[in-house]
C-alpha cells in the first residue's frame, strides 16, 4: 500500500541543507547581514497604536466646581498638558508604525536573500519598498478587523448580557479563523511568489488561495508542520537564551551588586557587556534558525502552484 507524498513533511530535511548552503562556510559579513534582516523582521509588529480610552471625562469627574477664579485659571496649563502628551503619544505612534512598514518591507528582503543565497540589505529595500507599502496595509486592514470584532466582545461583557457575549463570540471565531487562513496564505505563499517573481500583490494571493483550496489536505498538513515548526523553533531558542542568561546574566549581575556597592557608576561596563554578550548569544541563535523557517516555506510554497 503506498502512502502519499506530503510537501510540506518533505522539504523538512531538504530545508536544512538549503541552510547550510547559505550560512556555511561562515562568513562574517553574511551573517551580520542576516542579523540585520532577522532584528527587523522579528522586532516589531505592525499595527495602529491605540491611544487609549479619552481623558474628556476626567476633569469634569474630578474638578471641584466650588474652587475660587485662580484655580479656573489654571485649567489652560491642564490642557496644555493634556496636548503634549498627545503629541508624545502621536510621535510615538508614528514611530511604531514607521518601523513596522520597515518591518513589512524586510519580510521581502528576507525571503529574497534566502532564495537568491545571498543577503542585500540597501538595494533589496530599494527593490521592495512598494511591495512592503503593501504588506503593511495590509497588515493595518488585518489588525483593524480583529480590534474591531474584539469590541462586540467588550461590549458584550460590559452591558453583562450572556446573549451579547455568545453573539460577539459567534462572530469573533469564523471571523479570526477566516483571517488566519488568510495570513497563512500571504506569509506563505504570496510573499515567497512575490520575493522571487515579478508578480503582483493581488495576483500572487489568488494564486495563493487558488493553490490551496484545490490540494486543501496538502494545505493543511502544511499548517501543521508550520505550526509545529514554529513552536520548535521558540523553545530551542527559549532554552539557549535561557542557559545563556543563567551562565552570563547572573555572575554579570552579582559583579554588578558588587561593584555597585563600591562605586555605583562601576554598574555601567558589566551591565552593557551582559545585555552585548545576550544579543550577541540570541542572534547566533535566531539566525539560522529563522532562516530555516524561510527556506522551509520558499521550499514548500512553490509545490502549491495552480499552473504546475
Amino acid at each position: 500500500m503506498g502512502y502519499p507524498s506530503w510537501y510540506a513533511v518533505e522539504e523538512i530535511d531538504k530545508s536544512i541543507d538549503d541552510t547550510k548552503e547559505l550560512l556555511l562556510p561562515f562568513d562574517l559579513n553574511t551573517w551580520l547581514k542576516m542579523a540585520v534582516i532577522v532584528i527587523f523582521t522579528g522586532g516589531f509588529i505592525s499595527g495602529v497604536p491605540s491611544t487609549g480610552p479619552s481623558d474628556i471625562d476626567y476633569q469634569f469627574e474630578d474638578a471641584d466646581f466650588n474652587q475660587d477664579i485662580g484655580d479656573i485659571d489654571e485649567w489652560p496649563d491642564q490642557s496644555l498638558s493634556d496636548s503634549t502628551v498627545l503629541l508624545i503619544l502621536g510621535a510615538v505612534g508614528g514611530v511604531f508604525l514607521l518601523f513596522s512598514y520597515i518591518s513589512s518591507v524586510f519580510q521581502f528582503i528576507f525571503f529574497q536573500s534566502v532564495n537568491e543565497k545571498r543577503p542585500r540589505i540597501l538595494s533589496g529595500f530599494k527593490n521592495n519598498w512598494l511591495n512592503g507599502l503593501k504588506y503593511f496595509i495590509y497588515r493595518i486592514l488585518m489588525v483593524g478587523i480583529g480590534i474591531t470584532t474584539a469590541l462586540f466582545l467588550i461590549i458584550g461583557i460590559e452591558t453583562g448580557s450572556l446573549s451579547a457575549v455568545l453573539a460577539a463570540f459567534t462572530l469573533m471565531i469564523p471571523v479570526w479563523i477566516l483571517m488566519y487562513l488568510i495570513s497563512f496564505s500571504i506569509n506563505n505563499f504570496t510573499i515567497p511568489r512575490m520575493s522571487t517573481t515579478d508578480s503582483g500583490f493581488i495576483e500572487s494571493t489568488k494564486l495563493a488561495f487558488t493553490g490551496f483550496r484545490d490540494e486543501w489536505k496538502q494545505a493543511g498538513v502544511f499548517i501543521l508542520v508550520k505550526i509545529a515548526l514554529g513552536i520548535a523553533v521558540i523553545t530551542v531558542s527559549g532554552i539557549i537564551n535561557l542557559i545563556a542568561l543563567l551562565s552570563i546574566g547572573l555572575p554579570l549581575a552579582f559583579i554588578a551588586i558588587i561593584v555597585y556597592s563600591i562605586l555605583p557608576v562601576l554598574v555601567i561596563p558589566p551591565l552593557i557587556l551582559g545585555l552585548i554578550m545576550l544579543m550577541l548569544i540570541s542572534l547566533a541563535v535566531a539566525v539560522p534558525l529563522r532562516t530555516y523557517i524561510v527556506q522551509y516555506v520558499l521550499n514548500t510554497y512553490r509545490k502549491f502552484e495552480p499552473e504546475k
